[in-house]
């Protein structure tokens, strides 16, 4: 269930809105009975019931003689409750989450030379319970961050941003990132950018199907934020032949991990979850036609490694 509403005016603009979700599943043998066969082994069954209530908004103070200019808020809340059963393995999860985020944005002299910086705050609460363990913890991380865009139209576009967070958990986070394009001719666009990012990963809900096989879950150690470096350069051309549009991409991307969290299910009997030991790292390109042959036609031709 969902409703949105929404207010418009030449200075306020406002959105706000509740969400909720009650999903029921049933897995298992054709012949399992949740009712009568759950813990007695007969018959090998899965069930998981989610609730989620969601409330979020969005406002935004306008202003209408500087359309560059403006002030907003975006607020959201949740609960997020989860009780599963695999065969004899029980599982209960609950999150209860409120984020803020207040966003200014100006321009320096002329449009040329944008900016925003504001301030955000999380807070997220986990209780999981899986069979005889308990995972507990409450992050609480106020930060803020600046972003700043230099434009030369139709030609060049830099975008220079970083945040700093204060995570009661794990000290302080800066992340910084870049982005840059350039219009080699109109036809021709480059685009590169570069950026650290992390995150605090949650090991058995989203795993959450290596619950259902017979291993046993193994932590043997507190397990740290996921942090990488990720670069990027991207190449695109816009064409036209037989009097028919088309685009040619060229990507590629890396990812270079300081900490990841690793599944290990190498072991038949265990499924482990631990930090990363030694290297981690993703390289992806990609080579990509699209074209429109015919109208209400398109056709993609692509390579990925």
């Amino acid at each position: 269930m969902l409703n949105r509403w929404k207010y418009q005016g030449d200075r306020l603009m406002a959105q706000f809105g509740v969400k909720a979700l009650y999903e029921d599943r049933l897995g298992g043998q054709v012949d399992f009975n949740p009712d009568t066969d759950r813990n007695k082994g007969v018959h090998y069954g899965f069930g998981s019931v989610t609730r989620r209530y969601e409330f979020f908004s969005k406002t935004a103070q306008l202003f209408p003689e500087k359309p560059y200019k403006g002030l907003g808020l975006i607020i959201n809340a949740l609960v997020h409750d989860n009780t599963s059963y695999f065969g004899f393995k029980n599982y209960n999860g609950k999150e209860q989450s409120f984020y803020a985020n207040l966003i200014y944005q100006n321009i320096i002299d002329n449009t040329n030379h944008q900016y925003k910086a504001g301030l955000s705050y999380l807070l997220d609460d986990y209780n999981e319970k899986y069979i005889d363990s308990t995972f507990k913890r409450t992050e609480s991380v106020p930060g803020v961050f600046g972003e700043y865009t230099f434009t030369v139209p139709e030609k060049f576009t830099l975008v220079l941003g970083s945040r700093v967070d204060f995570h009661n958990l794990y000290g302080t986070r800066f992340t910084p990132r870049a982005h840059v394009k350039y219009d080699l001719s109109n036809d021709w666009h480059l685009r590169a950018s570069a950026g650290k990012g992390w995150r605090m990963p949650n090991a058995i809900a989203e795993n959450f199907g290596m619950l259902i096989n017979s291993r046993q879950l193994s932590v043997p150690e507190a397990i740290r934020p996921e942090e990488s470096w990720n670069y990027g350069i991207s190449l695109t051309n816009d064409f036209m032949i037989f009097g028919k549009k088309g685009t040619f991409l060229l990507d590629y991307y890396r990812t270079d991990f300081q900490n990841q969290l690793i599944v290990d299910m190498e072991n038949a009997d265990y499924v482990r979850f631990y930090n990363l030991k030694g290297r981690s790292y993703s390289n992806s390109f990609q080579a990509e036609v699209n074209y429109s042959p015919l109208d209400r036609m398109d056709v993609k031709l692509a390579y990925r490694l």
